[in-house]
């Protein structure tokens, strides 16, 4: 019996270490932002960057919100599990900065943040799968400069993603597997659901819209982290996550090595 049950684990541990091995354990990726469709509260374009500047200086300088950095090339590995993945797995994003000024009018209104985001299978080597973009609004609001807390200026984002799955064929005859994007913020700790009163002076309902708030002549730092898991999150570090590789991804479902080679 005790030979039988020696092997039968020898066996087991032979069939978890070949179905690790059949995912891609490795990615490169490379990722950038820019600012597209901003206007201000005149309805006026504010040009096309990864850093918006608005409002009339009446003290230190123009209100402003930066992508920075605005680009990030790295790899990250897959993590083979769920639940809470160690922060060994996370891998750098693009960061928002909200540098807010004393100003007079027009402020922000409203922008759209542009995401381009390429995955390439490296361990084991196979072609990048190709190019994505996506975009999601960011609603801004000026408040006024009086009292706690309506001198915290507000930004709602109104496009958030939740973990979310692709499928991927590493050409290894295993056919198509899963893995789960969790994107989330990483530092900062700002981002949450606004409620009121700052909600209410966005209109927006409470509860319902993750955003963040930056109080008067101070700069707050909104920085984001993903993983890639071979099972989705039970946990996420950050308050329920939104975010900013989402909706793009999506559109790689079910793309396996052979259609990338024939295309």
């Amino acid at each position: 019996m005790k030979r039988l049950t020696t092997f039968a684990l020898v066996i087991a541990a032979m069939f978890f270490a070949t179905s690790a091995s059949a995912y891609v354990s490795q990615w490169n990726y490379s990722l950038s932002g820019t600012f597209i469709t901003a206007v201000d509260t005149n309805g006026n374009p504010l040009p096309n960057g990864t850093t918006l500047s608005w409002g009339t200086n009446i003290g230190n300088g123009q209100s402003q919100l930066v992508i920075n950095p605005s680009a990030v090339s790295s790899t990250v590995d897959t993590y083979l599990g769920g639940g809470e993945v160690p922060v060994a797995f996370w891998a750098d994003s693009i960061d928002l900065t909200h540098v807010n000024e004393a100003i007079q009018a027009p402020s922000l209104d409203f922008a759209t943040l542009l995401v381009t985001v390429i995955l390439d299978p490296f361990v084991p080597d196979n072609p990048a799968l190709p190019q994505q973009q996506f975009t999601f609004g960011i609603d801004f609001t000026e408040t006024p400069n009086v009292g706690v807390p309506l001198e915290y200026d507000i930004f709602a984002l109104l496009d958030g993603f939740p973990n979310f799955n692709i499928q991927y064929d590493a050409g290894d005859g295993d056919g198509l597997l899963d893995y789960f994007i969790n994107v989330f913020p990483s530092t900062g700790g700002v981002l949450s659901l606004l409620e009121d009163p700052h909600a209410e002076l966005a209109g927006l309902e409470p509860g319902t819209t993750f955003g963040f708030v930056t109080p008067e002549n101070q700069s707050t730092t909104l920085g984001f982290s993903f993983t890639i898991s071979t099972e989705p999150l039970s946990t996420v570090p950050e308050p329920s996550t939104m975010l900013l590789l989402g909706a793009g991804l999506i559109g790689l479902v079910a793309i396996g090595r052979k259609k990338m080679r024939q295309s």
